[in-house]
């Protein structure tokens, strides 16, 4: 028999974490330094005792080998180097900044590939190993639609996604089996039709080695296809693998346990392949040298390796929308700075590029290792609280460049502007659309005490129509408000408009039963929200389209808790021009063990008389209720107080109707940041019956809208930048009833529910069993929405047909990165020159007004001390008071500390084997909260967690499984086949 079965191992090693810190120890990333320092052992001592063993090494670039390695363990890139240069491991390249390639921009895609090979710092692969491998190896084998273009163009050649039969996989539910030779070896992958395809080298995980009882089994089935003639070629097993993971290692089990599979780390598969002269390592480079492509996949979704076989573990937690906003409203002012400096003189121009795209210090830079997947997962339903700092300093750093660098061309281009001195406020809107279009504008403004009511003017003073909207009372008379209207701009295009007090007319004091224009009529209703949705004569929602809820376990099972009923409220200070307004109040009352705690919602719909769409604004207060699970484990080796009990957060999940017949597939439109508009159908029932309906599915990445449609019949979905945003802001649901097809859309909320069902490619289960009791990445995100608000803005588009018009297209586009404001004059006192300086201005008016309260201070809440070398990490949640400006900590004898409104504290100096008492407490300028409970903890170094731990999380049934498999590993193997 001339075939053989190759084996090649990818070490995936990237030490920054969303689960762990920034420390060398157990706690950080002296996990991986230790790891990773013993695989290399194990692989030396092999080939010094004459045996095969090799593998791959896949980076990230910008943490591991740029700031890590160089001064905590430089032995580890000397000893992957001499590996490279012996011939023996090879090095294939990762993005250069751990990012989220599937939701990058161009810019951003092409600087992690080409980064990752050479750049400035001198971290590239080829400057630290001389010899790279091009086959990309994505973090969390996030891709997208249109990629393979730009990853050839930076002399990439292929690309490893896993194929996997447990949910820790990006390609297997989405394409019908491959046949073992596919499987088995290289592939053509295609996003789209038309584009070129890119080699692809499918993989596993080591959960995978479970469905197949053990990996020298796994090897053994894999010749008997090829012994039985069924299999005419050679075959590679791919195993890629985090480098961190605690199963290289062999689990120390007593020795009369030695022979149990899947427990003896790195040296069981030396061992294995060793065994049999059929059996050979390999690595990437070697094998696709010598053995062609076996056939095309087109897979049409957004691809990432998380829950769901999709983005959840990345886009569906709250911290990871707080995170992705701030990092989506830098590329929205980096465009607005951009489109004023058009107008500035050469070198003026040159300056403000300089700041958004040029060196260390840029916008661009900061934003590029801020788009880290784990800033924003995968860890579920948190992440690790230093994480989340870092995530906030670097997303923050990106935000405040870009700001400053739309205010700085905002000066230059108010200069030569002559406005009329009547004028309450002159102002410009500008366009840094590429496209021409219509777009929905918002200018805040600060109302003098006296105006009720102000008017809009163009150049010539034409009086045009407007909206004040969202009117509210600050201190002294001031008000806050909205101007609301729409404007055509064509890109680069700057519109002049002046604001004067005006009468009051068209005043609201109630709300709206009904909007309607000539394309849309909506009906609300006090029981129901939305009773009626139509375009023209057609419906799209009726009862029960509108329908939010939290799912939350009250008692032993969840319990999905829901609206009750609805209150139309009045719009009180409002006057409209050329718009309709509804306001929507309703609230979830739900039991839980500290009684029952209220989720209140507020919903406005928006209709203009000339737009085809309607807009909702969505506000939403969660309940807070009391953490009292503490999460700790082998990833989350610091604990953390939390409530378990939340499962599921919906605050506008919508129900289209869309004329679907049964047997009829719905479709799901999207646009990526690559600009590329794709689409993939919900046809996962036709490749695995079960998986017909759906808990949960994010396959696609939201570059401002997404939509659902039958082909007759459509609905868009869009964002606003400018409010909350996400790399793949709606989640979905699928049924299926009597054969046809309903979904049901999330906005920014979180579903949760069964995985994806595996047994078309893999019958025996044993390996999700695995990856769902241990798994960190497969929690529900509840949890972190308990006691958050959240504010978004949606743009919800009927259609007639499949795709999305072109106009509503661009209107999407024009509502996720709207049109900028820059300020001319404005009224005494009211200094600035953007729309983001005017929001800043009335935020900082709204928290004077509240620290007015002399009510008794709250204080912060979940507080608890961790342990750690010669020091404790203290972490607590922050008190639910807007006037807290920082807290206090004491410990041990009365000692105090006053530190920022941070949410975790490390204190340094103590000493280990002592025991140490502490507790924290809320400031707002002589205000003081209550202390909190006394969290007390005794120094030391922190632990090795191992994965045996994670057993605790195993069903009975799993368990006899394992036992089962073990047999059956030894009974098998104890036959020594070596055909």
């Amino acid at each position: 028999m001339k075939y053989k079965v190759y084996i090649t191992l990818g070490f995936h090693t990237s030490f920054y974490h969303s689960w762990r810190g920034d420390t060398p120890d157990e706690a950080g990333f002296g996990t991986d330094i230790r790891i990773v320092r013993r695989i290399l052992e194990i692989l030396n001592d092999a080939n010094n005792h004459g045996l095969q063993a090799c593998g791959y090494w896949d980076f990230d670039i910008y943490w591991t080998l740029e700031k890590i390695l160089p001064k905590h363990a430089p032995d580890i890139i000397t000893g992957i180097r001499d590996r490279v240069q012996a011939g023996m491991d090879e090095v294939l390249p990762g993005p250069y900044n751990n990012g989220a390639n599937h939701a990058a921009t161009e810019e951003e895609l092409r600087a992690a590939i080409a980064w990752s090979l050479e750049n400035p710092h001198g971290s590239g692969l080829r400057q630290l190993f001389g010899q790279v491998t091009p086959v990309y190896r994505p973090q969390e084998c996030m891709y997208t639609a249109g990629q393979n273009r730009i990853l050839r163009e930076e002399g990439i050649d292929g690309i490893i996604l896993y194929y996997a039969g447990v949910p820790f996989n990006t390609l297997s539910t989405f394409i019908p089996p491959l046949t073992p030779e596919q499987r088995y070896n290289p592939l053509l992958l295609r996003s789209l039709p038309e584009e070129e395809p890119l080699l692809l080298l499918p993989c596993i995980s080591v959960a995978d080695i479970f469905n197949h009882t053990s990996f020298e089994i796994w090897l053994l089935e894999l010749r008997e296809l090829q012994t039985s003639g069924k299999v005419r070629s050679d075959m590679l097993l791919h195993l890629n693998e985090d480098a961190d993971m605690d199963t290289w290692l062999p689990m120390g089990l007593p020795r009369a346990l030695s022979w149990f599979p899947n427990t003896g780390g790195l040296p069981e598969i030396i061992r294995a392949v060793n065994k049999y002269s059929w059996a050979e390592f390999t690595t990437p480079g070697k094998y696709i040298r010598s053995h062609p492509p076996f056939g095309e996949i087109l897979v049409r979704q957004d691809l990432a390796d998380g829950g769901f076989d999709g983005s959840y573990s990345w886009t569906e937690k709250y911290t990871s929308l707080m995170n992705w906003t701030g990092l989506e409203q830098s590329r929205l002012h980096t465009r607005r700075a951009e489109a004023l400096a058009a107008n500035l003189a050469p070198e003026n121009r040159d300056a403000i590029h300089r700041k958004l795209w040029l060196g260390v210090d840029s916008s661009f830079f900061s934003r590029l290792v801020g788009l880290t997947t784990t800033h924003f997962g995968m860890s579920t339903p948190i992440i690790n609280e230093e994480r989340q700092a870092k995530a906030v300093e670097i997303t923050e750093t990106a935000l405040h460049k870009a700001i400053e660098a739309e205010q700085d061309a905002a000066v230059q281009v108010c200069e030569n502007v002559e406005t009329s001195e009547t004028a309450l406020y002159a102002f410009e809107v500008f366009s840094s659309s590429d496209e021409c279009g219509q777009s929905v504008i918002r200018v805040p403004l600060l109302l003098p005490p006296g105006i009720d009511n102000v008017e809009m003017l163009d150049t010539s003073g034409v009086i045009q129509r407007s909206s004040l909207v969202n009117v509210e009372e600050l201190s002294e008379g001031w008000k806050a408000g909205d101007l609301m209207f729409s404007e055509i701009l064509a890109p680069g295009e700057r519109k002049l408009y002046q604001v004067r007090p005006g009468i009051l007319k068209n005043h609201i004091t109630s709300c709206l039963p009904t909007l309607a224009n000539r394309w849309l009529h909506v009906d609300f209703s006090e029981k129901c929200g939305i009773e009626h949705l139509l375009l023209g004569e057609e419906p799209f929602g009726e009862t029960g389209f509108l329908d939010p809820f939290v799912t939350y376990r009250s008692a032993k099972k969840p319990q999905c808790w829901k609206v009750q009923d609805y209150q139309l409220k009045g719009l009180v200070g409002e006057s409209w021009q050329g718009i309709q307004r509804a306001r929507l109040r309703s609230e979830i009352a739900m039991e839980t063990p500290g009684g029952k705690r209220s989720t209140n919602f507020e919903f406005t719909f928006i209709l203009f008389d000339d737009l085809p769409f309607l807009i909702a604004d969505v506000l939403v207060n969660f309940a807070y209720t009391q953490p009292t699970d503490i999460i700790h484990n082998m990833q989350q080796k610091l604990r953390r107080l939390i409530d378990l009990r939340w499962v599921e957060t919906a605050p506008f999940q919508i129900r289209p109707s869309l004329g679907n017949q049964p047997g009829e597939i719905l479709r799901v439109w999207k646009r990526n940041y690559l600009g590329v508009t794709s689409f993939y159908d919900l046809n996962y029932g036709r490749i695995n019956p079960l998986n017909r309906d759906l808990d949960s599915f994010n396959h696609h990445v939201t570059a401002g809208w997404v939509a659902v449609s039958s082909g007759k019949k459509g609905l868009l979905v869009a964002e606003n930048a400018e409010h909350t945003s996400s790399m793949a802001f709606c989640p979905m649901r699928l049924r299926e009833l009597e054969g046809r097809q309903q979904v049901w859309l999330n906005p920014f909320g979180s579903y949760y529910g069964n995985q994806f069902d595996y047994s078309h490619i893999d019958p025996n289960s044993l390996g999700v069993e695995m990856t769902l009791a241990v798994s960190g990445a497969l929690k529900p995100n509840g949890p972190s929405f308990n006691g958050q608000s959240l504010h978004f803005s949606l743009l919800l588009a009927l259609y007639l047909g499949d795709e999305p018009p072109q106009d509503l297209q661009l209107a999407a586009n024009n509502f996720f990165y709207p049109p900028g404001v820059i300020y001319l004059k404005s009224p005494q006192g009211v200094d600035l020159q953007t729309g983001t300086q005017m929001r800043e201005t009335i935020d900082a008016r709204r928290r004077a007004l509240q620290s007015e309260s002399s009510a008794p201070l709250l204080a912060p809440t979940a507080f608890l001390a961790n342990p750690v070398e010669k020091g404790s990490v203290l972490v607590w949640e922050h008190a639910r008071d807007a006037r807290v400006s920082g807290y206090e900590i004491e410990w041990f004898g009365g000692e105090k500390r006053l530190i920022p409104t941070v949410d975790r504290w490390t204190v340094e100096g103590l000493e280990n084997g002592v025991t140490y008492s502490f507790r924290v407490r809320a400031r707002s300028g002589d205000l003081v909260s209550p202390w909190t409970e006394a969290g007390s903890c005794t120094p030391g170094a922190v632990r090795e967690v191992k994965v045996l731990s994670e057993g605790k999380g195993l069903r009975l049934g799993t368990i006899v499984k394992l036992v089962r498999s073990g047999l059956r590993h030894a009974w098998v193997t104890g036959r020594g086949k070596q055909s």
